[in-house]
Formats: structure tokens, C-alpha cells, sequence
């Protein structure tokens, strides 16, 4: 079935950072109705995450339909609501650089695709998914390759109009330095979705600078056994960012674009209130 647009607005591009724990999941709306969703939760601690939160989420927009299903990487705290996800809601494609979730795509009896850095995802003529990382030909770890390590973390920048939100994934520091190396200017983005959950692995400094946010965005766990997000990462955001959100603090972090302007949206005691 195709998606409602009662919830929508005109010309709007929607991303919505759900708030699912020590995890990530991500919901884009494009201003024509098509949908990309990154990551989709953890394992634990919710079970069935994917039932319990990410479709009730995406009902409450109207969404029945997912255009793409991004996989950032295997771990299990971006792809614990994967087959939830697809059993329950319509899936276009999966898309990843991992071996390990592409092949659990698979399994599941989805179509799939690779995506590697270069790589433009164009849903309409006026939105483009640029993939920065990872490299086609990144170097060899081992068996951290076949499990879907952070190295291998899809990185997504999503462009509409002047606007631009970077969604790193897991990306640690040598991913950043690669990525700022390759892309340069064009990494300069209105909002960063933190890497790694705010972990000390990555969001340098340098890394900061060449995206040069407004709004710094983390998806974390409340009291999470690995203590992210990182005090130096957080001393570095709030020295450099003008608003720093949390999901556990602030919840589901809703953001909407007209191409030219960039917002954060106040949701609560409205459309996503229970």
C-alpha cells in the first residue's frame, strides 16, 4: 500500500531520530511521501523492538510502506528490529556495505543492494542520499570484517535544497579523517547525527570543524553499560554546536527542512504523543 500524506507537510523533508535505547533508527519522509528508514533498533533491551516501538512509530505517520532500509553495519544495536521490520511493514530494498546484514536481508526474502562511498541514492529530483563511507576497497580486518564492524558503517548524507543532515553511522576516526579527506567542503552539514552513540572512537575535533554543525544529535541509551556518550565528545559538541539533542533525554528528535530553512520540530502533546 502507499503511504498517507495526511501527516505531511508540502515540500517538507522529515527526519525523525527515534528514540529506541542504546541503538539507532532513523526515519526520513521526502517531500513526495517515499521513505528510507536507517538502522532499526537494538535486540535488547525492548524484545521485538520493531513491533513494540518502530511500527507504532511509523503507523502514527501513515508510513505502511518502506521505500529503503538502510543497514549502516551488522551490529546488533542497528539491526536488532531487522526482521520484525520487514514482517511486519513492506520493504522496497535493503541496502548495505556489510556482507553480514546484506545476507540476513537476504534470508529474510528481501531484494538487495551494496552501497559504498560515491554512491548517490536519488529518490526525487530534488533529494540525494551521497554515501561517504565506506570505501569499496577499505582494508581488511579480519574476522571484524565478516561480523560488520564500525569500519564498514554506511555514512549517509542527505541533501535537500541548501540544506544537509549527515548521518555517521558508527564511523570511528579513521572513517572521519578518510571521509574529510575525500569530500572536503562538501562535508559541511546543518546537522550531525553523532557517530557511534557519542563514543570517544570518533567525532574529532578536526572532524567537527570540516562538518561545522547547528545541531548535534545523539542516539544513546539512558544509564547504558558503556557510558556514551563520552565526556570528551560532549565537552567537544558544546563547544562547537549551537544545540546538542539527546534521545535520552529529549526522546524522539523530529527535524524538518523546506529546502532552505532547517528546524527542529517540538512533537510532544501532538501527532506522536500516546
Amino acid at each position: 500500500p502507499e503511504n498517507s500524506q495526511d501527516t505531511r507537510r508540502q515540500g517538507i523533508l522529515r527526519v525523525s531520530v527515534i528514540d529506541v535505547g542504546q541503538g539507532d533508527a532513523i526515519c526520513i519522509e521526502t517531500p513526495s511521501g517515499r521513505v528510507v528508514v536507517i538502522d532499526c533498533g537494538p535486540v535488547l533491551p525492548v524484545p521485538d523492538i520493531a513491533r513494540r516501538v518502530l511500527v507504532p512509530f511509523l503507523s502514527r505517520r501513515g508510513i505502511h510502506r518502506i521505500d529503503h532500509l538502510i543497514l549502516t553495519h551488522a551490529h546488533s544495536d542497528h539491526l536488532g528490529g531487522c526482521r520484525g521490520l520487514v514482517e511486519s511493514l513492506a520493504v522496497g530494498s535493503v541496502i548495505s556495505a556489510s556482507p553480514a546484514a546484506l545476507g540476513l536481508a537476504f534470508r529474510l526474502g528481501c531484494d538487495t543492494a551494496s552501497a559504498h562511498a560515491g554512491e548517490i541514492l536519488q529518490l526525487e529530483s530534488s533529494v540525494r542520499f551521497y554515501v561517504l563511507s565506506p570505501e569499496r576497497t577499505a582494508r581488511r580486518y579480519g574476522a571484524a570484517q565478516a561480523d560488520g564492524g564500525n569500519h564498514q558503517s554506511v555514512v549517509i548524507q542527505v541533501r535537500y535544497g541548501e540544506t544537509a543532515i549527515l548521518l555517521a553511522g558508527d564511523a570511528e576516526t579513521e572513517e572521519e579523517s578518510r571521509m574529510a579527506d575525500r569530500f572536503g567542503e562538501m562535508m559541511r552539514s546543518d546537522v550531525l547525527k553523532v557517530a557511534h552513540h557519542g563514543a570517544a572512537t570518533g567525532t574529532t575535533a578536526g572532524f567537527l570543524r570540516r562538518v561545522a554543525p547547528r545541531i548535534a544529535v545523539l542516539s544513546v541509551g539512558r544509564e547504558n553499560r558503556f557510558s556514551h556518550p563520552s565526556d570528551s565528545v560532549i565537552m567537544r559538541l558544546e563547544s562547537t554546536v549551537d544545540t546538542v539533542l539527546r534521545t535520552d533525554r529529549d526522546g524522539a528528535i523530529v527535524l524538518e527542512s523546506d529546502g532552505s530553512r532547517l528546524g527542529i520540530v517540538e512533537w510532544r502533546g501532538r501527532e506522536y504523543d500516546d
